[in-house]
């Protein structure tokens, strides 16, 4: 099984796309079908893990089959309670999966309070 790892980070406002325009080493690698995505709330770029006060975090991804993009299969919406990796109540974010061919990846934050930034993370595997 072969890994490939990629993350990108934005402020709150903004929608975090992954994509093939963006390059080999940021975008999504479309032979490896089972993708994870972890997000997690920041209070500033490059800044410290925190838990969102509110809000959520709207997962999807875009095949070449159809052109559109679909949900994420597991978790497609993570509320903000869900996000901020080792910051989390718990100690663990929950993650967005889904098994495809992505060439696109997209995290769409909307009404996310106490945190500034966030900070995306994407893990592909292959099936071998």
């Amino acid at each position: 099984m072969t890994t490939k790892r990629i993350e990108k980070e934005a402020l709150v406002a903004a929608t975090i796309i992954f994509d093939q325009d963006g390059g080999a080493t940021d975008g999504p690698n479309p032979s490896f079908p089972n993708c994870t995505i972890d997000v997690i709330g920041l209070t500033a770029l490059e800044g410290v893990p925190v838990i969102p006060g509110a809000g959520t975090f709207a997962i999807f991804y875009k095949t070449d089959v159809d052109g559109g993009f679909k949900a994420a299969t597991t978790n497609p919406t993570l509320t903000a309670a869900q996000s901020g990796g080792s910051a989390s109540a718990d100690g663990a974010a929950a993650s967005s999966k889904f098994t495809d061919l992505p060439i696109e990846i997209k995290v769409v934050p909307a009404g996310i309070t106490t945190a500034v930034a966030y900070r995306v993370l994407v893990k592909q595997t292959s099936d071998q």
